[in-house]
């Protein structure tokens, strides 16, 4: 972390919060000195988008974990996306590179 504070960038931390244990203490550390903690999906087994209700289900779940750690955003940890219904997560934003998309691979061309 000094490094990074050194060099005056801080890194986003996204955590699977049904797969593995993420401390309430590790989550207040990281945001009291700047850097962003983030929900990358619930069970990192890639079955976000199976159908819309089980976006639905997950979402409300996600969506619980998004206020009680005051996290940032949502990665999912899948390249599977639908972006009509990635709107039911309660997020304020949603950084350009969180959703790979062709437009995004130019980008980086």
């Amino acid at each position: 972390m000094r490094l990074e504070q050194n060099l005056g960038f801080f890194s986003s931390f996204n955590f699977v919060p049904r797969r593995y244990d993420v401390s309430a203490v590790i989550r207040r550390h990281l945001r009291s000195n700047g850097y962003e903690v983030g929900v990358h999906g619930l069970y990192h087994d890639g079955k976000y988008y199976q159908s819309r209700e089980e976006f639905l289900r997950r979402a409300s779940l996600i969506n619980t974990y998004l206020k009680e750690w005051d996290a940032v955003g949502f990665r999912t940890p899948s390249m599977l996306h639908n972006l009509e219904w990635i709107h039911d997560l309660d997020i304020n934003t949603m950084p350009p590179h969180s959703i790979l998309t062709l437009s995004n691979l130019n980008q980086m061309e």
